[in-house]
């Protein structure tokens, strides 16, 4: 599974060049013709995005998050996955989550 941090360097993850790069494969996946990296880019972000890996720290951040979930867990539903590709779908997310918590988000 790719992730949009491994096209990029620690410290330029979140960098412009990373947000033109993320546009780019979120337009290839919903309007054109992606690649097979674009669409595990998108999938990962989008799972991230979810809150999947994170806690709630107040009521209305829970409320929040738990509407992201529903929409990361749909995905996981609808693609089915094996065990294998869950895994590495999860691992990359992960990674993204804490790429984001570190350097910040996109």
């Amino acid at each position: 599974m790719f992730s949009l941090s491994r096209w990029f360097d620690p410290g330029a993850r979140r960098s412009d060049a990373a947000e033109v790069k993320l546009k780019q494969a979120y337009g290839a996946v919903f309007k054109g013709k992606p690649s097979r990296q674009q669409q595990d880019v998108v999938l990962s972000d989008l799972l991230s995005f979810g809150d999947l890996f994170t806690p709630a720290r107040t009521d209305e951040d829970l409320v929040l998050r738990e509407g992201r979930r529903q929409v990361a867990y749909r995905l996981f539903r609808f693609l089915e996955l094996g065990d294998a590709e869950r895994t590495a779908t999860a691992v990359a997310a992960v990674t993204e989550t804490l790429v984001s918590d570190g350097e910040g988000n996109i």
